[in-house]
């Protein structure tokens, strides 16, 4: 691990002379200061920010696709390769937890790795992905959410995607 604080520099002179007495336990440690120069080479030989420049467009557009089904309101919020969109259809007031329970539990089925902060679906792919896992991903993603609308319309019916 490494740390560090990013400010403006007229709020790092005032910390300059008033210290608040807040540190950190990494914070230039000589062992993660040589993993944080390691990391910061590989991902520039590997092309990490080139891929996330690439794959921002992808997401954009499978997330475009996705906001325009009935599961999901109509805009989204997508910077680089983070991406999150709002659950839209309520269960009886309760916060979507039947709805986002439902679809959460297809997702898992399918393999697909997600995380909530209902009503809020996030979307992180790994920055070296590739666009074909991508396609995968939002192929398996958009099934889910239009098996999850079906069966809170009382439409569910079982179906294998294998």
């Amino acid at each position: 691990p490494m740390s560090g604080v990013a400010c403006s520099v007229r709020l790092q002179s005032h910390f300059q002379t008033n210290s608040i007495g807040y540190g950190s336990t990494y914070q230039a440690h000589p062992m993660a200061a040589s993993m944080s120069i390691e990391v910061l080479d590989r991902m520039q030989e590997e092309k990490v920010l080139e891929n996330v420049i690439f794959i921002e467009g992808i997401l954009r557009r499978h997330m475009t696709e996705l906001s325009k089904l009935s599961l999901f309101k109509n805009e989204f919020r997508l910077h680089g390769a983070f991406g999150c969109m709002d659950i839209q259809l309520t269960d009886d007031g309760e916060e979507n937890e039947g709805l986002i329970e439902c679809f959460t539990d297809r997702m898992r089925h399918h393999g697909v790795i997600h995380m909530f902060r209902p009503p809020l679906f996030h979307i992180a792919p790994p920055l070296n992905c590739t666009e074909e896992e991508l396609d995968d991903a939002f192929e398996k993603i958009h099934r889910v959410a239009n098996d999850t609308v079906a069966r809170y319309s009382g439409e569910w019916r079982w179906r294998s995607y294998e």
